[in-house]
């Protein structure tokens, strides 16, 4: 199975994960958003009656090849960072 793509978005002054779906390109995801990170993520080990994130794992890394920054750079994952923003929000049931 692929791994999921993810950009992190500036949205209402935070940042927010948009996880989805590795056929699709970044850059349709991220069209119009101010995205500050992108890359792959893959998120195991979830038991629905635990009540913390401790049985939550999150990977996130890699690249955008189709997002690019002001200088024309890829987009790239901030790993752990990343990974953190994704986790809270596949747990969070707000």
């Amino acid at each position: 199975m692929d791994k999921a793509k993810y950009i992190i978005v500036i949205e209402r002054g935070h940042e927010v994960a948009i996880v989805f779906c590795s056929l699709i390109d970044h850059a349709v995801i991220g069209m119009g958003h101010k995205v500050v990170a992108a890359g792959f993520c893959e998120a195991w080990g979830i038991e629905q009656t635990d009540e913390s994130l401790d049985t939550l794992r999150v990977w996130a890394g890699g690249r955008s090849t189709t997002l690019k920054d002001n200088d024309g750079k890829p987009i790239v994952s901030r790993g752990d960072e990343d990974a953190n923003i994704i986790k809270k929000m596949l747990y969070d049931d707000n």
